[in-house]
C-alpha cells in the first residue's frame, strides 16, 4: 500500500478585479508524510501546531516579497 498522496495540478491563473475580494480554499497538507528538500521525509504533529493569524499566499511556493499575491487565516480540522 502506498501511503504517499501526490497531487499534480495545470499551472494557475489569478487575475485580480475591482469590488470584493476573491476568496481562496487550500488543503495545505494533510498530515501525512512529505518530502522536504534537505530535510528528506518529515511528519508535522498538527495537534502540538501554533497556528498565526495570518498566512502568506506564495505563488509557486517561492519565498521572496514579490511572491506573495495574498494572505490567508489558518485553521486545522478533521477532513470529511
Amino acid at each position: 500500500m502506498n501511503d504517499i498522496l501526490r497531487f499534480t495540478v495545470d499551472p494557475v491563473t489569478l487575475t485580480a478585479s475591482a469590488g470584493k475580494p476573491s476568496k481562496l480554499k487550500i488543503l495545505a497538507y494533510c498530515g501525512g508524510p512529505m518530502r522536504v528538500e534537505g530535510f528528506g521525509l518529515v511528519c508535522i504533529n498538527l495537534a502540538g501546531l501554533n497556528l498565526p493569524d495570518s498566512v502568506p499566499i506564495l505563488s509557486d511556493h517561492e519565498n521572496r516579497l514579490d511572491s506573495v499575491i495574498g494572505a490567508g487565516s489558518p485553521e486545522i480540522r478533521d477532513l470529511p
